[in-house]
């Protein structure tokens, strides 16, 4: 696995611990920034789409999850 790869997996599961602390905007933030290390990432996107649905951004989170189909 390239660095790129590494470093994405990283903050994916740092995204995902701090949804668990409820941390919704700082776990977007590590989404967002694995997503810029690994384009076109479906579970990224499908969890940025569930961490804006709990956070009631419904439109936003559809959004999302139409790119985590696509």
């Amino acid at each position: 696995m390239d660095l790129q790869k590494k470093q994405a997996a990283r903050l994916h599961k740092e995204g995902l611990k701090l949804c668990e602390e409820l941390k919704f905007d700082e776990a977007i933030t590590c989404f967002l920034q694995a997503l810029h290390l690994v384009p076109n990432h479906p579970t990224l996107y499908y969890n940025i789409a569930n961490t804006r649905a709990e956070q009631e951004l419904h439109e936003e989170a559809v959004r999302f999850f139409d790119r985590a189909i696509d």
